[in-house]
């Protein structure tokens, strides 16, 4: 049991491979003593950390089955909601809820109420992921009560923080805060903070267009953590939203700063992807910050390639930014990055293949192709133009007006240089026109829009956080059928829009980390 706990602990302090070779230490002397039990709970915690921080999905799961062969009585749930852990860290929904319901019958049978409330907390958050907030809420409570009963204040302070992301999603954000901030106060109380309520919080912030305020947060609880903490795997993630909510407040040199430590942590971790990620976010800061020179071009180039071998969608952004770069340097570099950025996408996010179209516009502007550009231009303000009026919820169509400031000022751009101010002027009233015609949607009550739109939200509000750690195996965990559809109907006659039957859509969550480790492991399993 000792090796076992110093496992658990190494894994959640930022030392996979150490952790392992302790829970395996743990393995080899429960066979030893032959107590099948005892064998299969620590079997359970490998399989666990092999697929969530060991990146060896298929071997975990191997350990997980073999360990639910043996586990009896209450261990069998208790090893089942491992094994749910890990089901839904590699986007496989439907099972690790299948696995959850299991889990939270066999702990109330057996009369172990403490573990039950841990199981409903799963299930909370699969249920939250996949836009039925109610459900999730009411899974939320009850292992309120539970934990309450137990007196279990940490675990009661996680499930209140769980209820504010249950309110985040509903779009009720001054209640999200107001259960976060209660959160963690109760964390401070007990001397346990909680850096995932400050990433949480901070991408809350950041889709309600409040930049300074989830900087500011961010930038704090960074400043407050001890040399302790600045190892685990939960501060490099820290490190990460600090970034973009830097980046995102106008600060791009302390956006450097936080990035670049990111990415020394992530790389420490062998979280290739997230330190991909993190070091697009360090070289979009230098850009940013004036930092255009040979460096910042190595670093996008750089970070391109790598997200181009892990089939990440943010290679499209990479190359974007090193095309971009490279119009400062060298035309021949620039083509070759804004031709991968510009791929046809005739399907996926609008704002990615607004991105494809940007890249698309820019190539055709260097290679003296003006009808192409202007063409490239309005095909993808027609797009962000389609998403604008059909997304209701204020904070979804922030990112739209961005992407379309920058395509219509390649427009104001070419009318400029031509000294056609007629064009001037339709290219500077078309995106602003399209804006302030926008009026927000007032829909009539509909439950099923409602759940649909906080999928919506809690989709959003992942990627804004970075959904960068999904394992290699699962690359297609973005599906087309998840944000493609943002901003469609959601039914026929719902009121957003006349268009076909075929817009209407289902959120499918294929989460990959995705799982946040801390809501699977560090909250609840171990």
């Amino acid at each position: 049991m000792a090796r076992q706990a110093a496992g658990i602990a190494l894994r959640d302090l930022g030392h996979p491979e150490e952790g392992l070779a302790e829970l395996r230490r743990a393995l080899r002397l429960a066979r030893a003593s032959g107590q099948e039990q005892r064998q299969a709970d620590v079997q359970a915690t490998l399989g666990l950390t092999l697929a969530w921080v060991g990146g060896h999905t298929a071997r975990g799961l191997a350990h997980l089955d073999a360990a639910t062969t043996v586990a009896r009585g209450d261990l069998a749930g208790r090893v089942l909601m491992r094994r749910a852990a890990a089901l839904a860290y590699i986007g496989r929904r439907d099972d690790a809820l299948r696995d959850l319901n299991q889990v939270v019958a066999i702990l109330h049978r057996h009369g172990d109420l403490l573990w039950e409330a841990r199981a409903r907390m799963h299930r909370g958050l699969i249920l939250l992921e996949s836009g039925q907030t109610r459900r999730a809420d009411a899974d939320f409570r009850r292992a309120e009560e539970q934990y309450q009963r137990a007196g279990q204040e940490w675990e009661y302070a996680t499930a209140r923080h769980n209820r504010g992301l249950v309110a985040a999603a509903s779009g009720r954000v001054p209640e999200a805060l107001d259960l976060l901030a209660e959160a963690g106060q109760r964390y401070a109380r007990l001397g346990t903070p909680m850096l995932d309520l400050a990433i949480d919080r901070c991408a809350i912030l950041l889709s309600a267009g409040l930049a300074a305020d989830a900087w500011a947060d961010t930038d704090a609880a960074v400043r407050r953590q001890d040399v302790g903490t600045r190892r685990s795997l939960k501060y490099a993630e820290l490190l990460y939203s600090s970034a973009t909510a830097a980046l995102a407040a106008g600060d791009p040199e302390a956006a450097a700063d936080r990035a670049g430590q990111a990415a020394r942590l992530f790389r420490r971790q062998r979280r290739e992807r997230w330190s991909a990620r993190t070091r697009l976010v360090l070289a979009q800061a230098q850009h940013a910050a004036g930092q255009s020179g040979p460096s910042t071009y190595r670093l996008a180039c750089s970070a391109a390639r790598q997200l181009d071998a892990l089939g990440a969608d943010e290679s499209t952004e990479a190359h974007l930014l090193a095309g971009q770069l490279a119009l400062l340097r060298e035309a021949g570099q620039a083509d070759e990055h804004l031709a991968a950025a510009a791929r046809p996408r005739r399907t996926g996010p609008a704002l990615s293949r607004s991105r494809a179209l940007l890249a698309r516009a820019l190539l055709c502007q260097l290679r003296g192709h003006d009808a192409e550009m202007l063409s490239a231009c309005r095909r993808g303000l027609a797009i962000l133009a389609g998403q604008q009026q059909l997304l209701g919820a204020s904070e979804l169509r922030a990112a739209v007006t961005t992407h379309g400031r920058e395509l219509a000022a390649i427009g104001q751009r070419s009318a400029l240089n031509r000294g056609n101010g007629r064009q001037l002027l339709a290219w500077s009233e078309r995106w602003r026109a399209t804006v302030q015609a926008t009026t927000p949607a007032r829909l009539r009550h509909d439950d099923e829009l409602a759940r649909q739109l906080s999928a919506l939200r809690e989709v959003s509000r992942r990627l804004d956080r970075d959904l960068a750690a999904a394992p290699q195996s699962a690359p297609g965990w973005r599906r087309p059928c998840v944000l493609a559809s943002c901003g469609r109907p959601v039914r026929p006659g719902c009121g957003l829009s006349r268009r076909s039957a075929r817009g209407s859509w289902s959120v499918r969550w294929a989460a990959p980390r995705w799982w946040n480790s801390s809501s699977w492991t560090a909250r609840c399993t171990r």
